[in-house]
């Protein structure tokens, strides 16, 4: 939805709609080409009971991932570091999606 928003200020304000789509397009090409280079899983499937149950650090080592990998990277994040991006000109726009991009750092970090 944020894309899309942000996609729209720029297609009826005069900004640069092509440059943001092309952006978001390159965003979510390079996160799936990491994603297939690099799985991983949240620290809820290396970590038993992550974040309920917090221990120490064990010693590393390669784990057999019972979920898909869903960790690396973060689509959702990069993509609301390119709408603060693409909304520096818009008082508003700029503070809703710096807004946006908290509450996902949040989220990412909180559900583990």
């Amino acid at each position: 939805m944020v894309m899309l928003l942000v996609y729209a200020a720029h297609l009826l304000r005069g900004g640069a709609p092509e440059r943001v789509l092309a952006a978001f397009a390159l965003n979510f090409g390079a996160g799936y080409c990491v994603y297939l280079l690099f799985p991983a899983c949240g620290p809820e499937y290396a970590f038993s009971g992550f974040p309920a149950v917090a221990r120490g650090m064990p010693a590393l080592h390669t784990l057999n991932l019972l979920a898909p990998p869903n960790c690396m990277p973060s689509l959702h994040t990069s993509t609301a570091l390119l709408a603060c991006w693409f909304c520096g000109r818009w008082r508003f726009a700029r503070r809703a999606a710096l807004l946006n991009l908290v509450l996902t750092v949040l989220a990412t970090f909180g559900d583990g």
